[in-house]
């Protein structure tokens, strides 16, 4: 029987079919970085498949990467976070607020367990085996957190989890939000792209340094392994430098 990779046989595999694979993930809205990650994955694939004999021959990956954009930071207006609140699943409200919070990610967020949270010391933790990072983060909550939290508390049944069932939503539901608020169509036109659940997180680091959080500090709440991660976000707060500005004059 034929060997395929999806429905596709493996000897129907050509340097044009994988050309119009990338091209219309890159259509379709994905980022750069998954495309090219498929990309090495399909390469793996058929590499195995030629070690095994498999397949006689190896077709060309023709055309250049991807170009991932390293410095990508979409952002939500607190404007058009309150929109799309307005359109989130009632399942969603609560995950969906946290993530704007606390700024941590969506997996953290839905598998969040009330024996990682504080109210007392208005804290919680994800721990090093569920970071990112492999390092423990520790996520002061603000007194909007905590008051969000204290109601989950008091009305949800008895479970281990903050969110109780609540599960992420599926990428056709988030784009439908996103069309149905009309938020999606805003983003595209402004930065270019379909906004992510991601950057919710990106809009959590935004709204810190326009609202005067050091860098320093920002690296610390969101957890990020070196100082060079957060430079993105720089730009939102020129006015830290102003103080500076005067130091080089001269008098004509």
């Amino acid at each position: 029987f034929p060997v395929t990779i999806g429905k596709t046989p493996l000897n129907k595999i050509n340097s044009q079919l994988i050309n119009k694979l990338r091209n219309s993930k890159m259509a379709e809205g994905v980022s750069a970085t998954t495309v090219n990650r498929y990309m090495a994955l399909l390469r793996s694939m058929l590499n195995l498949a030629k070690a095994n004999e498999m397949l006689d021959e190896l077709p060309s990956f023709k055309g250049k990467l991807a170009q991932e954009n390293t410095e990508r930071v979409v952002y939500l207006t607190k404007q058009q976070a309150i929109k799309l609140y307005e359109f989130i699943p009632d399942t969603i409200k609560d995950p969906y607020m946290f993530a704007l919070l606390t700024g941590i990610r969506r997996e953290n967020v839905f598998t969040l367990r009330w024996s990682q949270v504080d109210l007392e010391r208005a804290c919680a933790w994800v721990k090093a085996e569920d970071a990112k990072g492999k390092k423990s983060i520790a996520i002061p909550l603000s007194k909007q957190a905590v008051e969000r939290i204290k109601k989950i508390k008091m009305t949800q049944p008895r479970s281990q989890f903050v969110f109780g069932g609540a599960r992420p939503l599926q990428t056709k539901a988030w784009r439908r939000i996103l069309q149905q608020s009309g938020v999606g169509d805003e983003i595209m036109r402004e930065f270019g792209v379909h906004l992510r659940w991601h950057d919710l997180r990106h809009t959590w680091a935004t709204w810190h340094v326009m609202g005067g959080t050091p860098l320093g500090e920002l690296q610390k709440l969101g957890g990020w392994s070196s100082y060079s991660m957060v430079l993105k976000y720089a730009h939102f707060a020129p006015a830290h430098l102003a103080k500076y500005a005067d130091n080089v004059g001269v008098e004509l």
